[in-house]
């Protein structure tokens, strides 16, 4: 009798996983659940975070709604990867000694060497980095790394095909491309363990070969063994592109939804999603999300068919995500267009917010160029126009000002202009930083009247009033901080 309770209650288990995978097939517009979201004490902790995201009932296997449907013949491997911000990295055991793979181990390892180079390519492409990486890597990293991977010489690789390769100082792929079935994992995890140490781990993971979810029965336990947090772990799409496991489930994966029909409540859950991604350090989020959304969204808001004000909102983050992965271009043409959509409108705290973002992305566009620079001083004016206390605005126009002069090399108007600017942050928010600047302006203005004695000095702080202008992103629909939000 206790067999029948027990086999009747194991098929009533399988009936309710499959169920379950079958609803994860459904790819609708709108989000299968409500985001999750971290308390503040789940984020004191890395682990209570990933106890928090994956819950008590962490599958055996990994239960990725993409992993039970074939992968399309152009798609040979997929790949997610890791944000495994706050983890509290476990003691690494004892290091292995690093064996030489055998030959099947070294064809299989090419395959996990093929998927990790091509996510780093896919990253390298769009200037973009490892999730809140940015302090510790940068794209020279990710270019010796890929050079590694396009010549097969992973730094581990292990017998099912999986490889651990080192990018930069502490950054770590961990690249599964899911050849072989594990029927005894735990020593696998062992010897990842050892061998990814107390690296930052990133997870690439391939789909599964005819979509057989027995490939990734495993990932599981990789997860909960590594820490590994949602934003860390990557599953790469048929069109090439990747998305990480939470924009995964979330359906935020913009190739896999119809933009001309997104609800409006879906797109601001997206908008949510990437704020907070960008205030975490991670602004390829919001270029992974709502960036490939602008274009449509943009053809639709021209039919009076989406709000200009949310449509603003859209092109302000993806400028100031731009901008923080060092695509100046790209977040000039955002502001621009943001801007355009607000001249008609009376929210001047939106219309100072894009603006002033405006003004800082032209001013630190590189190559300089002193008419960007002109142009960004009269935007910086603008907003000071509109608010004579915004320290961005005037830091920014203080660093104009004084790159134009360095550009023309020669100007003592400017540089009396950036000398009030200066003054002017210094009366708002003192740092040494700023005191230094003013000690610079001053050196300079001394040698330039040394040059030229002859020369006027022009009204400083009329001229200065009469151009006052000044830096950092600013998003407006959300509440401001020292950035200016649109």
């Amino acid at each position: 009798m206790m067999t029948g309770l027990f086999i009747g209650a194991a098929f009533l288990l399988v009936v309710g996983l499959l169920l379950s995978l079958g609803r994860e097939r459904k790819r609708p517009n709108k989000p299968l659940r409500k985001p999750r979201r971290h308390n503040a004490e789940s984020a004191k902790n890395g682990t209570d975070e990933i106890d928090a995201y994956w819950g008590d009932a962490l599958p055996q296997g990994f239960e990725a709604p993409r992993a039970q449907r074939p992968a399309p013949a152009a798609a040979k491997a997929s790949a997610m990867t890791k944000d495994n911000l706050g983890r509290k990295a476990a003691p690494a055991p004892a290091r292995v000694q690093a064996v030489q793979p055998a030959p099947a181990e070294r064809a299989h390892g090419g395959r996990g060497a093929q998927l990790g180079a091509d996510f780093l390519r896919w990253l390298m492409e769009r200037n973009h980095l490892l999730p809140c990486a940015r302090a510790f890597m940068t794209q020279a990293d990710l270019k010796a790394a890929y050079k590694g991977l396009r010549q097969s010489a992973p730094h581990h690789t292990f017998g099912h095909g999986a490889i651990v390769h080192r990018v930069g100082q502490r950054g770590t792929l961990l690249v599964e491309p899911l050849l072989e079935v594990l029927s005894a994992p735990e020593a696998l995890i062992e010897q990842i363990t050892a061998a990814v140490g107390k690296s930052d781990v990133y997870l690439v993971m391939g789909l599964p070969e005819q979509g057989n979810p027995k490939l990734t029965a495993h990932i599981g336990q990789i997860i909960k063994a590594l820490g590994i947090a949602p934003t860390h772990f990557f599953l790469r799409q048929e069109d090439g592109s990747f998305a990480t496991h939470t924009e995964e489930r979330r359906d935020f994966v913009p190739a896999r939804l119809d933009a001309n029909h997104i609800p409006l409540d879906f797109f601001g859950q997206m908008m949510d999603y990437a704020y907070a991604r960008l205030d975490d350090g991670d602004p390829e989020a919001v270029l992974r999300t709502i960036a490939p959304l602008t274009e449509p969204l943009w053809l639709r808001t021209q039919r009076d068919d989406f709000p200009a004000s949310l449509m603003a909102q859209a092109l302000n983050l993806t400028g100031m995500a731009n901008r923080a992965v060092d695509c100046g271009e790209e977040a000039v043409t955002c502001f621009q267009a943001a801007l355009k959509l607000l001249k008609d409108q009376e929210d001047y705290e939106a219309i100072k917010a894009v603006e002033c973002n405006l003004g800082i992305a032209m001013a630190n566009t590189y190559p300089k160029d002193i008419d960007a620079l002109m142009q960004a001083c009269r935007h910086l004016h603008n907003v000071l126009s509109l608010d004579d206390n915004d320290i961005n605005a005037w830091l920014c126009l203080a660093e104009a000002y004084r790159t134009r002069y360095e550009l023309q090399g020669s100007g003592m108007s400017v540089l009396a202009r950036a000398d009030y600017a200066y003054r002017r942050v210094m009366e708002l928010a003192p740092t040494e930083s700023v005191k230094q600047a003013l000690q610079d302006i001053a050196a300079l203005r001394q040698r330039a009247t040394k040059a030229q004695p002859a020369e006027n000095t022009p009204p400083m702080v009329r001229n200065a009033q009469l151009e006052h202008a000044a830096p950092q992103a600013i998003p407006f629909g959300v509440a401001p901080r020292h950035e200016e939000r649109s």
